[in-house]
């Protein structure tokens, strides 16, 4: 990775974050927005501290773990797969996790716990697609074929999803269908002190983790003749996507084609696939698109969701129309 890609990336997530800072209903200075961070928490009362604080700066930071969680967790499951088609979003990782808060707001687990069991719901859902995704794979050959199973999987839970619907209360059914446009804005700062040691914890995870995905890429054969346990590197792999992406499910809803398309432009401007680099620029990389997304968001009032499927589809759609030769 050369300096000027570097510096190139930092300026874009530094720009982004700014661009978010700046977006919403109340308008602000990018001097008003300094004066306030540099004040700190307890500075001096006024709208534009308490916007700063108070909203802003929580939703940023927000979109910026959820983005890179996303992010990474979409480049695991394409090492994992060997399927460049696929995300969480796609393979209805994002759809199991969708389920477990289902259950948690709509059937009455919520009397387990707050936010953390909230998280646990949604890290069970996942878990247990991913685990069926592990099943089928032998059997799934090609691209196309992954991408159709995960999409029947998100089809079948996505029914199971509309039955607890069909039979909850107006409050719950509201906050389940808010929780599904996707939204960075509603994270508190009680709820970051959940999200934000998770999705950071699941990050180093994953960078701890960049030699076994290396392995990967050469074949069980391969990684094994090299002294890689290949189980249990598939293992942690699974679980560490999972947890990434039922964290951003958890507080954010479901976002799509982050972890599709991102990972693909990470390989792009890295020129290779060595992922002790391809993480962290995954995650910066990701970072930035959902900042972007939710600026975009906040300044014409729509849902997180609606902009990045707006964003993200035509550009996949591109990508695969480039590269369909590969594909079949």
């Amino acid at each position: 990775m050369t300096f000027r890609r570097s510096l190139f990336l930092f300026t874009l997530f530094f720009f982004a974050w700014i661009l978010d800072m700046l977006s919403g209903s109340s308008s602000l200075k990018i001097s008003e927005v300094f004066s306030s961070l540099w004040a700190g928490p307890s500075g001096s009362p006024g709208t534009a501290h308490e916007v700063v604080w108070l909203l802003r700066l929580p939703k940023s930071l927000a979109a910026a773990l959820a983005g890179g969680s996303l992010a990474v967790a979409g480049l695991q499951l394409q090492t994992l797969f060997r399927n460049p088609l696929a995300g969480p979003y796609e393979l209805g990782v994002s759809a199991g996790a969708g389920l477990g808060v289902a259950l948690f707001t709509m059937a009455g687990w919520s009397a387990l716990g707050g936010q953390a069991g909230s998280l646990g719901a949604a890290a069970l859902g996942a878990l247990a697609v991913m685990g069926l995704l592990a099943v089928l794979a032998p059997l799934l050959r090609g691209a196309a074929t992954m991408l159709l199973a995960g999409l029947l999987i998100s089809s079948a839970l996505g029914a199971i999803i509309s039955a607890l619907q069909y039979q909850s209360d107006a409050g719950s059914l509201q906050a389940f269908v808010d929780w599904t446009l996707g939204s960075v804005g509603g994270v508190t700062w009680n709820q970051l002190a959940f999200f934000a040691p998770t999705c950071l914890f699941g990050l180093a995870a994953a960078l701890l983790g960049a030699k076994s995905m290396n392995a990967l890429l050469l074949g069980d054969e391969e990684a094994r003749s090299l002294g890689s346990r290949v189980a249990l590197g598939r293992i942690g792999i699974a679980a560490c996507a999972s947890l990434l992406a039922a964290a951003v499910s958890a507080f954010c809803g479901p976002v799509a084609f982050v972890g599709l398309g991102i990972p693909h432009v990470s390989r792009w401007m890295l020129r290779g696939s060595n992922h002790r680099v391809l993480i962290p620029i995954t995650a910066i990389l990701g970072g930035a698109a959902v900042l972007i997304c939710d600026a975009l968001a906040s300044a014409f009032g729509w849902p997180l969701n609606v902009v990045a499927s707006g964003l993200g589809a035509p550009l996949v759609l591109i990508y695969l129309l480039r590269r369909q030769k590969e594909f079949s």
